[in-house]
């Protein structure tokens, strides 16, 4: 069997990291894996392994980065509530803000 590329093999660990997302358990992954690259068992388990590792790096933002982009997030809704005169969307949002700033419990 020919070897792949790094920009090939980046692709498989994408594709298997999305494959997780939606739920897949690893028997799947391994057939998903045989299917479609030819690979044995091993080089799939390898495959799958790097796509969860890339999963836990891009879920490691610290609490801090997380609360600034969900307040942020909150305050476009906000003002889009406003704009349509959605008050209860409005509040909501705001209740959602204090409470991701522990102002309320």
């Amino acid at each position: 069997m020919a070897r792949v590329t790094a920009d090939e093999s980046d692709r498989r660990v994408d594709e298997l990291a999305k494959l997780l997302i939606g739920g897949k358990r690893t028997s799947e992954l391994l057939r998903f894996c045989a299917e479609n690259y030819g690979v044995r068992t091993r080089q799939a388990e390898a495959y799958i392994a790097k796509a969860r590792e890339q999963l836990k790096a891009d879920m490691s933002i610290n609490r801090q980065d997380f609360i600034a982009s969900k307040l942020a997030l909150l305050d476009e809704v906000q003002q889009k509530a406003l704009r349509s005169n959605q008050m209860g969307s409005v509040i909501g949002s705001i209740r959602l803000q204090a409470e991701l700033v522990q102002i309320l419990g």
